[in-house]
């Protein structure tokens, strides 16, 4: 089995945890003799494996900036997410699936979106072979929002019947999956990244100020930075915080923008970096922070960076500050720190498990 289609929604240049990942499975599986063929749905784009290279270099190093603009319909957006889910099956299922002329014998999905597991389905059920199928699901599918229809939920188990494997980056989501399918045909195969291109910049320690860091998106109802900000708030010790995170969103506004007020130069917020360029700049505070999701079937893979970076973490629930390990970090007393051990996210041990999943059907 080394004809191989693998589809995403987001690809490189993106920069999001989904492209990382894709890229970095498409990237080791054509080192290990694979062809991959690569479906971008945000892109409505096939790159077959030959046109890789080029598609590479043509392609910006930055990604897009995210609009400005206010968006509308909101009704009609939780109504169809409501009903269906999402969106794409309808912006964008039928023109990918215009994209693939020939027949593959094996597909990795990539979500979410969820559609792109609909869509490996669907080709699987057009080609009448026994292409293995494996859908790899970074968070679990439609978390988040309150309710879903009846049809949300039998897409869901239908897709799942009919793929040969869905892989999971912690056990802690087996619970979700496992009402949607045969347990034995969820694998728990963790977040993988490359760790090439990475250069750490050398770390020196600062007599004055402790400065130290958080890089990823916020979210009101699971990842909130509010009461950190808080407690933040009342520490006397001279300290420089600063947030890489999205200008476009409702905590940006509401929270990181009154809080920056407060905290003036003690507080700083910059965009987005790329991957690489962010682990190299991550690399020179004292410390990292890590807020954890409320739900403990997620799991931020900035962990990954964090320890890539080579600074201490301190992990912590956004509802529960640890005021004391939070005071202990900023007296450099690092004994509290969280330990990753990121031998098992290397992508060379990751797609070892995805190409024994395939050669298993």
């Amino acid at each position: 089995m080394k004809n191989l289609l693998l589809i995403t929604h987001w690809y490189y240049p993106r920069n999001n945890p989904r492209s990382f990942r894709a890229r970095a499975l498409a990237d080791e599986l054509i080192k290990r003799g694979y062809d991959v063929d690569i479906l971008i749905g945000e892109q409505k784009n096939l790159v077959e494996v030959s046109e890789l290279e080029d598609f590479y270099s043509e392609k910006s190093e930055s990604e897009g900036k995210a609009s400005d603009k206010v968006k509308k319909c909101v009704f009609l957006k939780k109504i169809l997410t409501f009903f269906i889910g999402e969106k794409f099956y309808f912006t964008h299922l039928h023109s990918m699936e215009k994209c693939i002329s020939k027949k593959y014998d094996g597909i990795i999905s990539v979500g979410n979106p969820f559609y792109s597991h609909y869509l490996a389905v669907k080709l699987k059920r057009k080609w009448k072979n026994n292409a293995c199928i494996i859908c790899d699901c970074g968070d679990p599918n439609y978390l988040g929002f309150p309710r879903h229809s009846l049809l949300v939920k039998a897409i869901q188990k239908y897709v799942f019947h009919k793929a040969s494997f869905i892989t999971v980056p912690i056990p802690e989501s087996l619970e979700y999956y496992i009402s949607y399918a045969q347990k034995e045909k969820i694998k728990v195969i963790p977040q993988g990244f490359s760790m090439k291109n990475i250069k750490l910049k050398k770390y020196t320690e600062s007599n004055n100020s402790i400065r130290f860091a958080y890089a990823g998106r916020f979210y009101k109802d699971i990842r909130n930075p509010e009461k950190l900000l808080k407690l933040l708030t009342t520490i006397e010790t001279d300290f420089q915080f600063t947030i890489y995170t999205d200008f476009n969103s409702a905590v940006y506004r509401d929270i990181l923008i009154p809080y920056k007020k407060r905290l003036d130069n003690k507080l700083i917020l910059k965009s987005f970096l790329q991957r690489e360029e962010c682990i190299s700049e991550l690399s020179e505070y004292d410390f990292l922070i890590n807020i954890r999701n409320l739900t403990h079937i997620q799991a931020p893979s900035k962990l990954i960076d964090y320890a890539i970076a080579g600074r201490p973490i301190l992990d912590c629930n956004p509802e529960r500050i640890p005021e004391n390990v939070l005071k202990k970090f900023l007296r450099k007393d690092y004994s509290d720190q969280l330990i990753v051990d990121i031998t098992k996210y290397k992508i060379e041990n990751v797609v070892k498990q995805f190409i024994d999943l395939l050669e298993e059907t």
